[in-house]
């Protein structure tokens, strides 16, 4: 008997220390550690501009960062070989838009785009800033669109668009009603100047983290507007999203 109960005892503290270690497995699966992310970066506060160089060196130590201060007298004339050919669609196309936690970020459907020296760089997504970031003799526009383009070997080349509080825009009618995001149908052509023939050009960066170089931008010189409405609800939800001025240092801006 005494040999039957010791053995009943072991198989109780067995199935006791089982049952513990079972808990602690489930306690791990329920509560899991933080996965390790990259420095994360603001427009304001520790984790605005003076700090992107965490989350990534270039953005700090880059001599060809965006945006800059185009000086138009100082500007040179545009080689032949830089010119922008746009061939961005003339027809409704829908497209998906998404306020990122940065920006208010429109990606259309299709093939649009421009090209440079024969080469098509496709339309991957534009979006807005608050208050323009490049800024032309020193003058900071109300706001400012970009549309990201890339071509086939990776190269990304920005067109740059002035907004100006104004006359009401019928075409950006469809992003405002999706501001919190939803899918719209948008003419790209209809958001662009009637004029896109004249434009500063310079090589620069991304003006956000990982800021990388060797971007190619176009800077329209003619504007577009927006009524203050419009004005106002871009802004409720961004309003300080620009990065400041960079030094322009070795670089020189082409203007047509």
């Amino acid at each position: 008997l005494r040999i039957i109960n010791m053995k009943i005892k072991s198989l109780i503290i067995i199935a006791v220390a089982a049952t513990q270690f079972i808990g602690c497995v489930h306690t791990a699966q329920e509560v899991k550690p933080h996965k390790t992310h990259t420095a994360h970066w603001e427009y304001n506060g520790e984790l605005g501009p003076e700090s992107w160089g965490k989350a990534s060196a270039i953005c700090t130590q880059g001599q060809e960062q965006s945006p800059v201060n185009i000086i138009s007298d100082s500007a040179s004339a545009l080689k032949a070989s830089n010119t922008l050919d746009f061939h961005e669609a003339t027809k409704a196309t829908i497209a998906h838009e998404v306020d990122n936690g940065h920006a208010i970020k429109i990606t259309p459907e299709g093939d649009h785009g421009v090209s440079v020296r024969g080469v098509h760089y496709k339309l991957l997504q534009f979006h807005f800033h608050g208050k323009s970031e490049n800024r032309i003799d020193g003058k900071q526009f109300d706001m400012e669109m970009h549309l990201v383009h890339q071509n086939a070997e990776g190269q990304l080349l920005v067109v740059a668009v002035m907004i100006e509080e104004g006359v009401h825009n019928s075409a950006l009618e469809g992003v405002l009603s999706h501001l919190d995001g939803g899918d719209i149908e948008e003419t790209m052509t209809d958001i662009l100047p009637k004029d896109t023939s004249h434009y500063y050009h310079f090589k620069g960066s991304l003006t956000t983290p990982p800021c990388s170089e060797n971007v190619l931008w176009y800077v329209l010189k003619n504007t577009i507007t927006i009524d203050n409405q419009q004005l106002a609800s871009f802004r409720s939800h961004h309003k300080e999203n620009f990065r400041p001025i960079q030094a322009l240092n070795a670089r020189h801006v082409e203007a047509n």
